[in-house]
């Protein structure tokens, strides 16, 4: 059920955003774009900047984007450089479809290795697309010929631009592009994508300032992905999806000093680890993290440690939220997690005459946790709070486990 919000909010807005935006810069450039005439040299800091910000955050794949987009406006910017004998829609198009490259390969860092391997397949995919755009073998055929005037039928205003091959490539690329963000959906790459979609923009209604716009465009937002994926990692928990314990210090530094903070713990996790094994105790987190998330009453889920966790209520005394967190303890107790046994087949039993239902064993298991809660005012200081929160904890365990105690 998570998916389409993920793919809406990832992948379509941000590529529909960014490229409505931007071709309406396109189509008045002349009234947008004048201030840029004579700042023809501020690309060139821009992606710099963001290829080392990149680069700093082993974010390889921006890092290479940036300075390939540097490759690009600096050939178009200074012709004798790199220019001759491709023209500015050929550097466009193998531009684009290295990105497309770029968005189906991992963030692998900086390593010699690693830079190896990419420069050479960016070097092959941008040698082979200006070999298939220079050969003369694809367009003398009458197949392509006829499809060419088809194409300038159907498409009068894209065959002002675009061969019908540089339109097939540009489609290929994007399509690709877009597979991959669909099959995951992240921010990085439908950005990238999206970056295709305005050199394609570019292309059509081509001028210096409207490529210097696009370059200082993807700089910036390069540097915004890179520093939101950090972000992400530095303040999101991996393995279960929720707030990580820095990101609980950093909460609780915002905050006034009257609120609720409430120490949890999964009950004999360890034997159940040792029983079950670790994938079955990391489903069991990922479980009970996705129910604290669920906290009402203003309430913020924190992975703590191991099996700890925290809850942390704004503006809140133990007394108004005892209900909620007792209902949570509730809630995690009931809910039933079915562990499928190791003896089970790998491929699906064939169903006979005899038996038509493939016989596959599960156990079904619960877990329970204990609460500890304490209140934080002006004269208890965070660290002395949390505390209080660690001995109510403890009580609970003492007093028999799944259940809440204040203290």
């Amino acid at each position: 059920m998570k998916f389409l919000p993920t793919l809406i909010n990832n992948t379509l807005l941000p590529i529909i955003a960014l490229t409505f935006g931007f071709t309406v810069v396109s189509f008045f450039q002349a009234e947008t774009l004048f201030w840029l005439q004579d700042k023809s040299w501020l690309p060139y800091p821009l992606l710099v900047v963001a290829a080392v910000i990149a680069s700093q955050f082993n974010q390889s794949r921006y890092f290479y984007a940036c300075l390939l987009w540097l490759l690009l406006f600096a050939s178009l910017d200074s012709p004798s450089l790199l220019t001759q004998p491709f023209s500015p829609s050929t550097l466009m198009l193998v531009l684009s479809g290295i990105t497309s490259l770029l968005v189906w390969q991992k963030d692998k860092g900086l390593r010699l290795s690693s830079l190896i391997l990419t420069s050479t397949m960016i070097v092959i995919v941008a040698a082979a697309i200006a070999w298939i755009l220079n050969s003369a073998m694809l367009t003398s055929l009458p197949a392509y010929q006829l499809r060419s005037n088809d194409f300038a039928v159907l498409f009068p205003t894209l065959a002002q631009h675009f061969s019908l091959l540089e339109f097939s490539l540009y489609a290929l690329f994007f399509g690709l592009a877009m597979l991959r963000t669909l099959i995951t959906p992240q921010l990085n790459h439908s950005l990238l994508a999206a970056s295709m979609l305005c050199l394609f923009v570019v292309n059509m209604n081509f001028s210096l300032s409207l490529l210097a716009f696009a370059a200082n465009l993807f700089a910036l937002i390069a540097v915004t992905v890179v520093l939101l994926n950090s972000h992400r990692m530095a303040f999101k928990d991996e393995l279960t999806g929720i707030a990580s314990r820095r990101a609980l210090m950093h909460f609780t530094q915002s905050l006034f000093n009257n609120y609720t903070l409430v120490m949890a713990d999964v009950d004999h996790f360890k034997s159940f680890n040792d029983k079950h094994g670790h994938d079955v105790g990391d489903q069991v987190l990922r479980m009970v993290a996705q129910q604290l998330n669920r906290v009402s009453k203003g309430g913020k889920a924190f992975r703590y440690g191991g099996e700890e966790f925290t809850l942390v209520f704004p503006g809140k005394k133990p007394e108004q939220v005892f209900e909620t967190i007792d209902a949570l303890r509730e809630s995690i107790a009931q809910y039933p997690m079915t562990i499928r046994q190791a003896d089970r087949p790998i491929a699906k039993p064939k169903a006979n005459s005899q038996d038509t239902k493939p016989k596959i064993n599960k156990q079904t298991v619960t877990v329970t946790m204990s609460f500890g809660v304490a209140f934080k005012n002006k004269q208890i200081s965070f660290e002395k709070a949390l505390k209080q929160a660690d001995e109510a904890l403890y009580k609970a365990k003492k007093a028999g486990r799944n259940n809440v105690q204040v203290a």
